[in-house]
């Protein structure tokens, strides 16, 4: 069964993961002459640019409110005094199984070529090039992103992603995942399984993710965007056949993130 890949990064926040994210003197691998190409291989997308400042703002104002309970009865060690402060403490009790955050990153890709110039070789002369694909594949991923914002899960927003298409290998977006959700005693939650596990009514991670990224239309988008091209390139039944399952019918395989990752 073909798949699409979505990582949920664990042990980090967005904010470690992005930080100098956007310098390109700053990243490692090859990176490609936007000259060459007709779309944004590098690209910083802001969806709501006040969503995440609201966010820190509004969690503030219940870690004020817990700590005055606490500065009321003495027990100042509770004092987290914002909600950063809030999260690096839970994530250091040993009973916490997996790292908490109001904002995660999320890795979405769809496919598992090392170098597309090579691969767009073999593609002979049907029209389709290496541009063309890396196009079609940040369309579907940009899509993607659309996709989940409109799933209505309450408390789960992503408000801005980083397009990289700029690399070598395949095209993937790094985007922030909010959570706006609360625990039972009032105070803010940082388990995005949680509102995961609420919004299917599911209580296994394992098959919630799978409905997730499902839902996420990945392969979906990117069988849109290839059709797209195959319809704009004319191209013949053997060119076809070589798009169809060369291209869509990928899977990408082994970890994103050099840290730990929960990838169901």
């Amino acid at each position: 069964m073909t798949t699409a890949n979505l990582h949920v990064g664990e042990g980090m926040s967005y904010g470690g993961l992005s930080k100098n994210h956007y310098e390109l003197e700053s990243q490692d691998s090859a990176i490609r002459d936007q000259n060459k190409y007709s779309f944004q291989i590098h690209e910083h997308v802001i969806l709501n640019k006040s969503v995440y400042t609201e966010l820190q703002d509004k969690q503030n104002q219940m870690i004020e409110k817990r700590d005055q309970k606490y500065i009321k009865h003495g027990e100042y060690k509770k004092v987290d005094g914002n909600i950063d402060n809030y999260f690096k403490k839970k994530n250091k009790n040993p009973r916490i199984k997996h790292f908490q955050s109001n904002n995660f990153p999320l890795v979405i890709t769809a496919s598992n070529y090392d170098d597309y110039e090579n691969f767009a070789q073999a593609l002979g002369d049907s029209g389709v090039t290496e541009n063309d694909l890396r196009h079609a594949h940040v369309k579907a991923l940009k899509k993607s992103v659309e996709d989940i914002n409109q799933l209505g899960i309450v408390s789960l927003e992503i408000d801005e992603y980083y397009v990289h298409a700029n690399e070598k290998g395949v095209p993937h977006l790094y985007a922030r995942m909010l959570l706006d959700a609360v625990e039972g005693h009032g105070n803010p939650s940082g388990k995005y399984d949680k509102v995961l596990h609420s919004h299917y009514n599911d209580k296994y991670i394992k098959s919630t993710m799978e409905r997730f990224r499902a839902d996420t239309m990945i392969m979906v988008n990117l069988h849109t965007e290839i059709n797209s091209l195959i319809q704009e390139k004319e191209l013949s039944n053997d060119q076809l056949y070589l798009v169809e399952n060369d291209v869509c019918l990928t899977r990408t395989q082994g970890p994103i993130f050099q840290k730990s990752t929960r990838s169901y």
